[in-house]
């Protein structure tokens, strides 16, 4: 009787994971082991264990013991950018992201992990492009990350390069997940439209990648057991979409009618350096400003072009063709 191979998913209650846990359940005859700091049982895994990653590895026996016999560790637990961080948010960023990760890799080499594939983020270049839309930011770009978030992914990113044994580490930065179920600043989105609320966006011509999740578990899953993966890999579905773009597929998707006339884009600058002026008094950021208005109108616009080459991934979605095919869904089921 062949032994099923083993896999541990961390942060396994999570959006992505609970997607990739079901795409390894459909496709391989396999054990799944999950662990994430919610209490359990989660879908999908044959074993469920609340751990809190970032105990020292002395006070986490459980952490060792799941890891003996697994063969492939997906490292999905962490913190997750917030558009509110604050000061205080860094230490709990640097636990959970840093030592709880750290933690992970101790483990996985005191077991019998093969591969560790790490997730991380597209954030690790920063809010703003260094490169201001001549081409994508690829994998050979320094990075630059300017939050908490991003600058704990990279730490990370580097010591499991630096430091992995004999496990072979792959690192997945994504960019902005879209999917049923997403969360963010799309599903606000969503749901402004939903409402009717004006969004008189301008067109700023501006490039933003983006990926269905469940091509990112595609490509996670190719990345677990393809022998040719190792390093960094970036995910997006191929294509750059302006903001303005985002939101008439979103309207189309919504069979909302065409969007609202569009302010000039000093409607925008202006309010967002009164707001940098505005935050600066008070000591905290204003709803809007600068960095507000780079989320909607800046680059970040990112290359997949080494994980297509070095391992033939390919998409299967684009924003347009996953938005309306959640609408049919939502119709299917509206109807049922």
């Amino acid at each position: 009787m062949t032994q099923k191979n083993i896999i541990l998913v961390t942060g396994a209650a999570g959006f992505i994971a609970q997607r990739l846990i079901a795409g390894l359940k459909n496709r391989f005859d396999c054990e799944i082991r999950g662990i994430d700091i919610v209490p359990g049982p989660y879908p999908g895994c044959d074993v469920s264990e609340q751990c809190d990653l970032s105990l020292e590895l002395k006070k986490n026996p459980v952490l060792v013991q799941l890891m003996n016999g697994v063969d492939t560790l997906y490292n999905l637990a962490g913190k997750v950018h917030s558009l509110l961080e604050v000061k205080g948010d860094v230490e709990e960023y640097w636990r959970v992201n840093v030592t709880g990760s750290e933690n992970v890799l101790n483990a996985a080499k005191q077991g019998s992990v093969r591969k560790f594939v790490f997730f991380s983020t597209v954030k690790v270049f920063g809010e703003y492009q260094t490169v201001q839309g001549d081409r994508p930011l690829c994998e050979q770009d320094e990075p630059s990350p300017d939050t908490p978030y991003g600058e704990t992914k990279l730490v990370f990113e580097k010591e499991l390069m630096r430091d992995c044994g004999s496990i072979t580490p792959v690192i997945l930065r994504l960019s902005m997940v879209y999917g049923s179920g997403a969360k963010g600043n799309m599903a606000k989105l969503i749901h402004a439209v939903e409402k009717g609320i004006p969004i008189p966006l301008p067109e700023f011509g501006n490039k933003r990648s983006m990926i269905d999740v469940r091509d990112v578990v595609n490509g996670a899953i190719l990345a677990g057991t393809s022998d040719k993966a190792r390093g960094i890999y970036q995910l997006t579905d191929g294509h750059a979409y302006s903001t303005r773009q985002i939101l008439e597929y979103v309207r189309e998707s919504l069979g909302k009618k065409p969007g609202y006339i569009a302010l000039p884009k000093f409607c925008f600058r202006l309010p967002a350096l009164i707001g940098d002026g505005i935050g600066k008094l008070r000591g905290r950021r204003f709803f809007f400003d600068s960095d507000a208005l780079n989320k909607i109108a800046g680059n970040a616009w990112f290359s997949s072009e080494k994980v297509r080459s070095e391992l033939g991934f390919e998409t299967v979605w684009d924003l347009k063709s996953s938005l309306l095919e959640g609408r049919r869904q939502n119709q299917t089921s509206a109807k049922g």
